[in-house]
């Protein structure tokens, strides 16, 4: 779930996908079963394909049939380009992992399948296909010890989520203690965002990073503390608030 005050954050398909192009086409091809040092480097194919995966997810979600049909586009053609280098030919820190050519070949299907189901309107259904490929390469990672910042922010999110839905549904002092319970979980869950230790390269996401962290941190703790309190009329904004901390924090830095 995502809120539609994020769009702010994007700065366009277009420059996404012209960037690629200019990168695929000013390099060599792979060479027959061996890594290309010349081709794209994987993280900046990886990055094009997230940027864009992301901000198809938001406006899927959101019914945006204007902005989902680009950001679907553009997330297409960067999971197109990344394929093309490195499905044979994987980078080094994957070179070992035998499920390789599985996963992606699964995150082609689903991408296909989205663009489809979005075609035809069906945007709810896009979504939903779109959702596993995070934890598709979560398992990926993992499977290659690799550690990747927007896979402790998954993990969160598959916590947190649960737990905020429920304060937004409605609670009462039947299922109180059991919102108080997972808002507990969501907390130890967080606590291992914050212990991951990312730094951005620049000093501007550095700080752009520490005030998200904060308002995140902030917002988990007025609604942890409305939950003990059982202050029932203020649980639904606070949890919103919860999710809006989140989701800018997931698209500047999943």
């Amino acid at each position: 779930m995502f809120h539609r005050s994020l769009w702010r954050m994007r700065s366009g398909v277009a420059l996404v996908v012209g960037t690629l192009l200019t990168m695929a086409l000013s390099a060599t091809h792979l060479c027959a079963g061996g890594y290309n040092p010349n081709a794209p480097a994987f993280i900046d194919l990886y990055q094009a394909f997230n940027d864009n995966y992301k901000q198809a997810l938001l406006a899927t979600h959101q019914r945006d049939k204007e902005n989902a049909w680009s950001e679907l586009e553009g997330t297409r053609v960067a999971w197109q380009m990344l394929v093309r280098q490195y499905y044979d030919a994987p980078p080094p820190e994957y070179r070992a992992d035998r499920l390789w050519k599985r996963d992606l070949a699964a995150i082609s299907t689903a991408i296909s399948t989205a663009v489809t189901q979005a075609q035809a309107g069906d945007l709810a259904g896009a979504h939903k296909v779109l959702e596993p490929i995070r934890h598709i390469w979560l398992q990926i990672r993992e499977r290659s010890g690799v550690r990747w910042f927007g896979d402790q922010l998954a993990k969160f999110h598959d916590v947190m989520e649960p737990a905020a839905q429920a304060a937004i549904a409605g609670v009462t002092d039947g299922d109180i203690a059991d919102l108080q319970r997972q808002l507990e979980a969501v907390s130890v869950s967080w606590q291992g965002v914050l212990q991951f230790r990312h730094e951005p390269r620049s000093e501007e996401r550095q700080k752009l990073l520490a005030e998200m962290l904060a308002t995140e941190t902030q917002a988990l703790g007025n609604l942890q503390s409305a939950a003990k309190a059982k202050d029932y009329g203020n649980l639904k904004p606070l949890a919103q608030a919860v999710q809006r901390a989140f989701f800018a924090l997931y698209l500047a830095f999943g």
